[in-house]
């Protein structure tokens, strides 16, 4: 039996009976030490979504509603791009899905090669 609650080391999403749930993915450490601060009668602190080897960025709404979820993108040169780190999401986005937004703004003239 785990001795943390796994389903935010995990995190969960799925739907039941017409109601939704999605629980973001924490850091195991953040929660250990919320852990130990309930168990002592202390406030919990809030904790930020943390997925392991992450390099983008996430960070909390303006509203504190949910949370901006940014990959990775370094200019190369005028016209070239490399992106390094795809956002995460609750949705799978496929690379080939990324890879045809892309294109079509290849055709634009906006950028000169996707690889």
């Amino acid at each position: 039996m785990p001795i943390i609650p796994m389903v935010l080391v995990n995190g969960c999403d799925g739907t039941g009976t017409g109601w939704s749930t999605y629980i973001p993915n924490y850091n195991p450490w953040e929660i250990i030490d919320n852990v130990r601060r309930w168990l002592d009668g202390e406030k919990v602190q809030k904790m930020n979504p943390w997925y392991r080897g992450f390099k983008g960025s996430i960070e909390e709404n303006a509203n504190g509603d949910g949370y901006l979820v940014k990959g990775l993108v370094k200019k190369e040169d005028s016209k070239t791009y490399r992106i390094t780190e795809l956002p995460l999401s609750k949705t799978s986005i496929s690379i080939e899905d990324y890879k045809k937004c892309l294109e079509s703004l290849c055709e634009k003239g906006d950028f000169i090669e996707v690889t």
